[in-house]
């Protein structure tokens, strides 16, 4: 049975325009764009690495000259942003659990129509038990131990938050270099099999398998 890059060779596909075809399943750019792989390919996500970079520069800026007062006043918003987070977390499992266990009673108390039934009513009622555990575990105690290390001064936010912005920073340039590397690796690669055998002006996207 062809394959969505071998159905081509059926239709007289020549030897470079199956190769490119093929090529194209190694290719990353080629998941997002259709037509012919260009001449060079542009690093993936690098502009959202440069724009978080830029965005955790332009904090740590603001918070290095913070007084006292400003990281006290920033602290505390964060704090009661926190335990909203918290709050809202309690509620939205709270709300999924009485949900779940309204579908359950309704499940238990259907009689089925005959006993071919009975595997999808107990598959029903293992799935709901299943959401339970995983969707209504006790959130709560995952911010209890975040407040518990949340800092208990001005002087300790405000150091926490220059560390977390500066390995931000660090970790954003790192994926960049990556995304660049990648890119030049890629671009090399094809520059080499475009040497090989030239490019047909039009090639398809392979159908999926």
């Amino acid at each position: 049975m062809p394959t969505g890059y071998t159905a081509c060779i059926g239709d007289g596909a020549t030897f470079a325009e199956f190769l490119w075809r093929t090529a194209r399943g190694f290719l990353w750019w080629c998941r997002d764009n259709d037509g012919p792989i260009p001449e060079r390919i542009d690093p993936y996500a690098l502009e959202y690495h440069e724009d978080e970079i830029a965005k955790a520069r332009e904090e740590l800026d603001r918070v290095e000259v913070m007084t006292p007062e400003q990281a006290e006043s920033a602290r505390l918003s964060e704090l009661a942003d926190h335990d909203r987070r918290a709050q809202e977390s309690v509620d939205e499992r709270a709300r999924l659990r009485s949900q779940y266990n309204d579908m359950l009673a309704l499940v238990e108390a259907w009689e089925i129509p005959t006993p071919d039934h009975a595997r999808l009513k107990t598959y029903m009622i293992e799935q709901i038990h299943d959401s339970i555990r995983g969707d209504c575990a006790d959130g709560a105690a995952y911010y209890r131990e975040a407040r518990e290390r949340f800092p208990v001064d001005a002087g300790a936010w405000k150091m926490g938050k220059e560390y977390e912005l500066r390995k931000s920073i660090a970790y954003h340039k790192d994926e960049a270099a990556k995304e660049r590397l990648r890119a030049d690796r890629t671009n090399a690669w094809i520059a080499a099999l475009r040497v090989s055998v030239p490019q047909p002006i039009q090639i398809k996207s392979p159908a999926p398998d």
